[in-house]
C-alpha cells in the first residue's frame, strides 16, 4: 500500500472522528459560512473543495442561500453523510463529487518520488490538471472554496517524499501553483474563489500565542502573520505572500486573476487537544 493511499485511509478515519467533535468548530464553522455568503450576492452555484463531512460550514444555510451547493472530496462516505443530515427539500440542492483525488498524488507521486518526471512535465503539471479538473463540472461556479484542503495536500506530499527529496521543494510550488489554478478554472468570469487554509497550530505556536486572535478583529492581518512568520511559527509554504508572489510570477494566473491579501484570520478548536489558526484569501478573475 502507496504512502498516498495510507494517508488517505488517514484523512477518513480523522472524517469518521471528527464527528465527535462537531460543537468545537462552532465558531470556525460561523466565521467560514459568513466568509462564503459574502463572495456573492446572486448567490447562484457553490462548490466546496475538500468539503469533508461539512463541518467547517452550516451545510443547511449555504443551501438555503445557494442555488445548488456542489460537495467535492475524496471520501465519499463523509460528503454524503452530510447530505443525509439535511432535510429533502435542501438535500435537492447538493450534489456529490466524490471520491475525487483534487490533488492528483496518487497519478504522479511515484513518478516524483523515483526522479521519473522530467522539468518540463512539473511546469505542465498545473495547467494539465487543472483543465483535468474542470471538465469534470458541465458549468462554472459563481463561487468557489478550497476548505482548508491545501493543507492536507501539502502533509500527504511531504509524507510520501520526505523534506530531504531533491524534487521536494519544487513539488510543494508546483502543487501550490495547480491548487490556485484548479481554483481559478472553476469560477465563470464574475464567480470569486475562496482560499481558506490553516497556517499555524498549537504544535507550533503556544495557546497564549493563539488566543490574541480569539474573539479578536484583526485590522492589520498581514502584520500579525509577518510576526508569526518570523518567528517560523507559520506551516511551511503556507505564507499567504508566498503564494501572492507565485500567483504574480505565473503568466496565465496572473492574466487571468488575482489573489487578494488575506482580510480575515480566525481560530479553529479541532476536537480537544488541537486549535489552528486559519486565514481566507480571495482570488477574483481579471476582466
Amino acid at each position: 500500500m502507496n504512502q498516498i493511499k495510507i494517508q488517505n485511509d488517514l484523512q477518513k478515519a480523522s472524517n469518521e472522528e471528527s464527528r465527535l467533535f462537531a460543537a468545537y468548530f462552532a465558531n470556525h464553522r460561523a466565521e467560514l459560512t459568513k466568509q462564503i455568503l459574502a463572495l456573492t450576492t446572486s448567490r447562484g452555484r457553490l462548490c466546496l473543495l475538500g468539503a469533508g463531512n461539512c463541518l467547517d460550514v452550516d451545510l443547511g444555510i449555504l443551501a438555503e442561500e445557494f442555488d445548488e451547493v456542489h460537495l467535492v472530496d475524496i471520501d465519499r462516505d463523509a460528503v454524503a453523510g452530510a447530505k443525509h443530515q439535511l432535510t429533502p427539500l435542501l438535500a435537492e440542492k447538493i450534489f456529490l463529487h466524490a471520491p475525487l483525488d483534487l490533488s492528483d498524488l496518487n497519478a504522479c507521486i511515484s513518478d516524483w518520488r523515483d526522479m521519473k518526471t522530467t522539468p518540463e512535465a512539473l511546469i505542465s503539471f498545473p495547467d494539465n490538471h487543472s483543465a483535468a479538473i474542470s471538465r469534470l463540472f458541465p458549468e462554472l461556479f459563481d463561487a468557489v472554496v478550497s476548505c482548508c484542503l491545501l493543507s492536507q495536500i501539502l502533509l500527504t506530499f511531504r509524507l510520501a517524499l520526505g523534506e530531504q527529496h531533491r524534487l521536494f521543494q519544487a513539488g510543494m510550488i508546483t502543487l501550490l501553483v495547480t491548487h490556485l489554478k484548479m481554483m481559478r478554472s472553476l469560477i465563470n468570469n464574475q464567480g470569486k474563489a475562496l482560499l481558506v487554509t490553516d497556517v499555524s497550530s498549537n504544535q507550533i505556536c503556544s495557546d497564549a500565542e493563539l488566543n490574541e486572535f480569539e474573539n479578536v478583529e484583526i485590522v492589520h492581518v498581514d502584520q500579525a502573520l509577518d510576526d508569526l512568520a518570523r518567528k517560523n511559527k507559520l506551516f511551511n509554504y503556507l505564507d499567504p505572500k508566498l503564494l501572492a508572489t507565485l500567483a504574480k510570477q505565473d503568466p496565465l494566473l496572473s492574466a487571468s486573476s488575482e489573489l487578494n491579501p488575506p482580510q480575515k484570520i480566525w481560530l479553529w478548536r479541532n476536537g480537544p487537544q488541537r486549535t489552528f489558526l486559519v486565514y481566507a484569501s480571495l482570488l477574483t478573475p481579471r476582466p
